[in-house]
């Protein structure tokens, strides 16, 4: 697996997709996995590729909003249906929840669908 991030470009605002560091005067940048050029980025905006796939075979990242279908675990009240953010907590991928509760990332299945994400559609978490 190819360890990847993305970010959006701080002189045109496009995504762009590659090795992620940080310069030694704290700017954030990407190697363009393609041409292997450098971007800078704008910090907020970067996330870490899960590894994972939707149901069509789209990349999911961190800071992506996913519509899925979790099961209704009885001993589980917090997780429910719906929409959610993928986030990097304590170590591992998680889904938060509408709660502010998180959910393990073992929800995160090939039937979820990225619907966009925190950055371009903040507004898709509060439908």
């Amino acid at each position: 697996m190819t360890i990847k991030f993305r970010g959006k470009r701080v002189d045109n605002g496009e995504w762009i997709f590659g090795f992620y560091w940080r310069s030694l005067d704290g700017r954030s940048w990407i190697k363009d996995i393609e041409d292997r050029i450098d971007f800078e980025v704008e910090e907020k905006t970067v996330g870490w590729s899960t590894g994972l796939h939707d149901k069509n075979k789209v990349d999911i990242y961190e800071g992506d909003v996913i519509r899925m279908e979790i099961p209704v675990d009885e001993n589980d009240p917090l997780i429910t249906h719906g929409i959610y953010e993928v986030v990097f907590s304590e170590g591992c991928y998680c889904l938060k929840l509408p709660e502010g509760e998180y959910a393990l990332c073992e929800y995160l299945h090939q039937d979820c669908e990225v619907t966009g994400n925190i950055h371009d559609n903040p507004e898709l978490l509060t439908q």
